[in-house]
């Protein structure tokens, strides 16, 4: 595979910014007591949970949200991995003088 400097750069430059997963509709006890302090590398202790303070169906939006985090950082790792495996494809023509 070969990769065009201009049209890689012309990729990024209309590449959105962003979240690529939307935490929007995940409980935020849960993404601040769980989900972000397990993700940190902290030892998360279930007896030190508010268990009233989330349902059930908001643990099923988190396991959501984690299989979107995944699908996104499979996407990424993909087209890393293309791009470390490439090489660089050569102007037609000098583009300096």
């Amino acid at each position: 595979m070969e990769i065009h400097l201009d049209r890689f750069a012309s990729l990024l430059s209309d590449a959105e910014e962003g979240r690529g997963a939307d935490d929007s509709g995940v409980s935020p006890y849960l993404l601040g007591n769980l989900l972000y302090p397990y993700l940190e590398g902290e030892s998360i202790r279930l007896d030190s949970l508010d268990y009233d303070a989330f349902s059930l169906t908001d643990l099923d939006c988190l396991f959501t949200f984690i299989g979107e985090i995944e699908d996104v950082h499979s996407k990424t790792h993909s087209k890393s991995e293309k791009l470390w495996k490439s090489s660089p494809a050569a102007r037609p023509l000098r583009a300096f003088c």
